[in-house]
This record gives structure tokens, sequence and C-alpha cells, in this order.
């Protein structure tokens, strides 16, 4: 896993770019605005070592997001430490978010945590492998992971068609697959895809 670094540190150095991606995609004319955050620092499995600032970012942004892009307090579900569970990510997704956003709406999700990958399962990666996020509840099964083709699935039943996802996580390089071809070149697959931290 790579370090991490305080939350001041990152901000300062992704903050700018950041704050001027989100000001870009809010200031098209969408009708509203919807996110999903989650932030884990402790692990319910003692072999996923404590994080110290994951949930202090996601909090950061959500408050950059409100003041930024616009987005309403109330369209914001934040799901920070044992609340962050495989089960509730999902239902976040493909359940309060997909009620509520409609084709003209812009949506976002956030993740700040632990990153892993495991055998791909679906033959669609050129490295062989599926990178997933570690939920609160992730132990050793795979299926307790948020797998990126659990989280392209959740996505694609979202009907927004601006959809911005951020992953602050290990081997989040390859997280959206959708939109990593392996050769640094971009795939349009509905949505924006941006890793903030770097894959290991």
């Amino acid at each position: 896993m790579a370090r991490r670094t305080t939350f001041g540190v990152k901000f300062a150095l992704h903050g700018c770019a950041l704050a001027a991606m989100l000001w870009v995609v809010a200031g098209t004319a969408f009708a509203d605005s919807y996110a999903v955050i989650v932030g884990i620092n402790h692990y319910r499995s003692p072999q996923l070592r404590r994080l110290r600032f994951a949930e202090a970012d996601a909090i950061a942004m959500r408050r950059t997001l409100i003041d930024y892009a616009n987005v309403s307090e109330e369209n914001i579900h934040t799901l920070l430490g044992e609340e962050a569970t495989r089960l509730n990510i999902g239902a976040a997704v493909k359940g309060w978010l997909a009620e509520r956003a409609k084709p003209e709406d812009t949506v976002y999700f956030y993740f700040s945590g632990h990153g892993t990958f495991a055998n791909d399962t679906g033959g669609d990666e050129d490295d062989a492998r599926d990178e997933l996020l570690c939920a609160w509840d992730s132990a050793l099964m795979d299926i307790t992971y948020v797998r990126d083709d659990d989280l392209n699935r959740w996505l694609q039943n979202v009907a927004a068609e601006r959809k911005v996802v951020m992953l602050d996580c290990c081997h989040s390089g390859t997280g959206s697959k959708a939109i990593y071809l392996g050769d640094n070149t971009v795939k349009d697959a509905g949505f924006d895809w941006y890793s903030l931290a770097a894959a290991t």
C-alpha cells in the first residue's frame, strides 16, 4: 500500500486542480447534483491497517462539493467508518443515488480508504486483475469487497449522463476499467474518472 499523507499536504497538491475540475463540471447547466462520499479509517478486519486521514478527507470532500460544485447538503450521502459496509455502499449508489438522479443531473462518487486487487473474474482485464475497494467489512473472501465490475455496473444504472468518480486509494489507477484501456488512452464510458492517489 502507498503511504498516505495528511489531507493538508494532499489538498495543497491537488486542491487547485480539483476545485477547477469541480467548477467546470458544476458550471454546466445541469438540474441537480448528487454525491455519495465514503471514508474509512478503521476496518473490522485486523489485517487491514488503520488509516489516519481517510474520513477527514471524505469530510473535506463533502465540504469541497458544497463550496465549489454547488451540491446541496441534502443531496450528499456520506458513509464513514463502520457505516461504509459493502451492502451500504452498494445501496447508496444503486438505491439512493439511482432513485434520485435524472439524466440531466451530475453525480459524484468519492472513496477514501484501502484499495487492493484480485484475480479478474470476467476476463476483461489486460493485467488479469480486478481492482477492489475495501469496504469496512471486507475480509479474506473477495466477495466482501467492491470490485471495479460492481462499481461500473452500479453506476451504469444511474440515469445521470454526467458522472464523476474519484478514488483516493491504492490500486486506483485502473479502478474504473471502463475508462482506462491500459495504453494511456481513454474510452468514453458515460462518466469521468479521477484518481487522487498514485496506483501501486
